[in-house]
């Protein structure tokens, strides 16, 4: 039997494209808990409530998902000039832990929250969930915009660093 080689290479052709092209599709990435390794400190990503993604859509309408073990490392990611196009950065809401837009999120800062890069930082999808997380984790309450605007580092790697050693 005889293969239809045209049809064939065809077919190989389409699942290429459709395999490597990837345009449009800004939701975040899938992130194997346990498995999936952080874009900016490298570490592996297994503390949900507190994961973090980012999706840049270059001006070509190429887009790159990346995956963070904590928002801190996204807003250190995020340095002026690193990222070409626009970037969409997510986290999970820590109630519900959903994917939210950061830039929709309400942060809540407090010293009682351990996140796996001391950012310190948990979000929330609305001002009553911020709210009812205070009352377990006091400080204060940020927004994605505010928290971009700081020229210190998000994420303090020697405090994570400290709390993981026995």
């Amino acid at each position: 039997m005889r293969a239809n080689r045209p049809g064939l290479i065809a077919c190989f052709a389409a699942a290429g494209l459709a395999a490597g092209c990837n345009r449009g599709d800004t939701d975040p990435p899938k992130i194997v808990y346990g498995q999936t390794e952080c874009e900016h400190c490298k570490m592996i990503v297994s503390d949900e409530p507190f994961a973090a993604a980012l999706v840049i859509v270059a001006p070509d309408g190429h887009v790159t998902k990346y995956a963070f073990d904590d928002v801190g490392c996204v807003l250190d990611y995020l340095e002026p000039g690193r990222v070409a196009g626009r970037a969409i950065a997510y986290v999970h809401d820590l109630e519900s832990l959903r994917w939210i837009n950061a830039d929709d999120a309400i942060f809540v800062r407090s010293e009682a929250l351990q996140t796996p890069m001391a950012s310190n930082l948990a979000a929330c999808a609305s001002d009553e969930a911020a709210q009812r997380v205070l009352k377990r984790y006091p400080g204060g309450v940020v927004r994605f915009s505010e928290l971009r605007q700081t020229s210190q580092p998000a994420t303090d790697h020697a405090a994570a660093d400290a709390r993981s050693m026995p």
